[in-house]
């Protein structure tokens, strides 16, 4: 999964359903760099690729642009401590930008899989553990090191049982290989690309200067309604409140201070 993906609709939405030439084509248009109707010559089609495809790139390194997290299982292999993750890896995925949780799935009961939360360790909680081939029956924590092509997830202790690993990655934006290809989006993409396109191009073809600051606030409106489609609302939870003086405390979020029982 990703921005879009490769599709035949059976009817071909317009504005919806574009391939990369349409995209660059709209944007040089609305920068004022092409006319409607004339055809982008082949130099500036591979210009405005380049310029789609480092966008992309941008926005695949902020949360919020990234619409889906999803839930991969894949099996771990008994006495492997180190899992690579990216095409060609261990984990054969496209590598995402980030992975927001991990968990290890038991096979204790095949009927009733379990699936145990696992800690995200810090390159410091990492290096102080001192011996980082401990055998155990279950991992309790994983450090990720973030690397690039491929990331490298080591979990602790070292699993001598048979488990599955489970990861909660961003699924990363689609980049357009080629001019051709049909995409369609998720709601709010189609816009936020075409005006966000058309901006960069602005810059870097020459144009209209003064459409510019009309298309920059296309473009910010576009991605703020994207910002706010993929913001969740955590839930506030009460399991991690302290104890004040021995006893369960309470918290008046209104006046900022402690509240009720076990109050100082």
């Amino acid at each position: 999964m990703a921005i879009s993906s490769p599709s035949t609709p059976p009817i071909s939405i317009p504005g919806l359903t574009q391939a990369g030439l349409d995209i660059i084509t709209d944007a040089l248009v609305a920068c004022g760099s092409q006319s409607a109707g004339e055809p982008v010559s082949a130099e500036d089609g591979q210009a405005g690729l380049r310029i789609l495809n480092q966008m992309m790139d941008v926005w695949n390194a902020q949360r919020l642009m990234i619409f889906t997290i999803q839930r991969l299982t894949f099996p771990m292999t008994t006495g492997k401590q180190t899992y690579s993750v990216g095409l060609g890896g261990d984990v054969n995925i496209p590598r995402p930008p980030r992975i927001e949780k991990y968990s290890i799935i038991t096979a204790a009961n095949p009927q009733l899989p379990l699936e145990l939360v696992i800690k995200d360790l810090t390159l410091q909680e990492w290096q102080h553990i001192p011996i980082k081939n401990v055998p155990a029956a279950l991992s309790l924590g994983v450090w990720d090191d973030d690397g690039f092509p491929l990331r490298l997830l080591n979990y602790w202790p070292l699993p001598n049982t048979t488990l599955q690993l489970v990861i909660y990655p961003w699924i990363a934006l689609t980049y357009f290989p080629n001019l051709d290809t049909q995409f369609t989006f998720p709601p709010a993409y189609a816009e936020a690309i075409k005006y966000n396109l058309a901006w960069r191009c602005g810059i870097e073809f020459p144009g209209e200067a003064e459409r510019l600051p009309f298309i920059k606030m296309m473009a910010d409106q576009s991605v703020d309604t994207i910002k706010a489609f993929n913001t969740r609302v955590a839930e506030l939870s009460t399991a991690d409140l302290n104890y004040i003086s021995g006893k369960r405390g309470f918290y008046n979020f209104y006046a900022d201070i402690p509240a009720g029982p076990g109050r100082r």
